[in-house]
């Protein structure tokens, strides 16, 4: 036995066989638990996994800041937590945690679906998925200790800012992801005692978690999401109840703010003339060669808040929507590169940024 086999928890070790990709019918009395149902659960978690550009587009960055600051940063806690990062980052690609979901989600049609097998090996890359991002939250914590104090000392105050912020994007999509997974594992977990097994795939000696919450040892900001729902389910209540205008225990102050007119002084904001201005091909070559015109100018754009980074990255997303749009002929596939478009820009452009 190596060393991996006696001192590595099944769930931890780099290398996990997966069983057999087998459909078998789903035998329950439960009108909750069809093949329908859980290939709905699937595909809205692929949905949320799918949609992580900017995840990706952080994970390139650091590698490229890390490459580029290798000699004069390399005995630098910071630097040495960015490292960390970068590796934690490397090991969310290998876990292909994507792939896993789409083998099991084409497993359920026509009141089949995965096998006992499958859907453990999908619950425990989703409890890899679980601790290897608890461990990159943490690690995003410690490491913006060192960064900032980059920025208070003075030394190296443009890098630590771009650090930090690259760091500060990464811890919050970090928690996001890891709110999804811990409501999502116990909706699959119920799925297990109707599914038939071929073969015992899990060892026996490894039991898969009740709940990713109290596996991840309860972690604060997880707890506060669950007593904020309570709160929320306990106001609704007696909002239903005593159906009255004021409402006691509210969680926020509501400002309804000060009635001005609107005259045509007002700006317009820069999604609102997206949408009016990006209705053909041509429209979107027009906003690029505008917008790169105004970025070398220096003057007042669409996009004049972004940075250097993220103009790129969404040059290079439309100029790659244009290329699908001008080499096809489908009407479908037109409209939704169009769509695409148009949903990048206005998720980039956002309304608070003013002419």
């Amino acid at each position: 036995m190596s060393f991996e086999d006696i001192f590595v928890p099944f769930w931890n070790k780099n290398i996990l066989d997966p069983p057999a990709l087998v459909s078998l019918k789903i035998r329950t009395k439960n009108p909750g638990q069809t093949s329908a149902k859980l290939a709905k659960l699937l595909d809205k978690m692929l949905l949320v996994l799918e949609n992580q550009d900017l995840l990706c587009f952080d994970a390139a960055l650091i590698s490229r800041l890390l490459y580029r600051c290798r000699k004069n940063l390399r005995n630098d806690k910071g630097y040495k937590g960015f490292q960390k990062v970068n590796r934690i980052l490397k090991s969310y690609i290998y876990l292909d945690i994507i792939q896993v979901l789409k083998d099991t989600r084409s497993a359920s049609y026509n009141d089949k679906g995965p096998s006992k097998d499958m859907l453990e090996w999908c619950l425990l890359t989703l409890q890899r998925f679980a601790g290897l991002f608890h461990r990159l939250e943490r690690t995003c914590t410690e490491t913006a200790y060192y960064v900032h104090n980059h920025i208070t000392t003075g030394n190296r105050w443009h890098l630590a800012l771009l650090f930090l912020a690259c760091l500060s994007r990464v811890w919050t999509l970090s928690r996001y992801l890891l709110l999804h997974v811990c409501e999502w594992y116990p909706q699959l977990k119920t799925y297990l005692p109707c599914l038939e097994s071929k073969e015992q795939w899990l060892p026996s000696n490894h039991e898969l978690p009740v709940d990713l919450r109290s596996w991840l040892g309860n972690p604060e900001f997880l707890c506060d999401k669950k007593r904020g729902e309570d709160s929320v389910e306990k106001s609704s209540e007696s909002s239903e109840t005593k159906k009255s205008e004021e409402v006691e225990g509210l969680l926020f102050n509501e400002d309804f703010g000060e009635v001005v007119s609107r005259d045509g002084s007002l700006p317009v904001t820069p999604s609102q003339k997206t949408e009016d201005m990006i209705r053909k091909p041509e429209d979107i070559e027009k906003f690029l060669k505008e917008e790169e015109i105004s970025r070398k100018r220096r003057t007042k754009s669409l996009t004049s808040d972004l940075s250097d980074p993220e103009w790129k990255y969404l040059r290079n997303y439309l100029k790659k929507c244009l290329t699908e749009i001008k080499g096809t002929k489908n009407k479908n596939i037109f409209c939704e590169s169009m769509n695409k478009a148009r949903q990048k820009m206005n998720s980039w452009i956002v309304n608070d940024r003013f002419f």
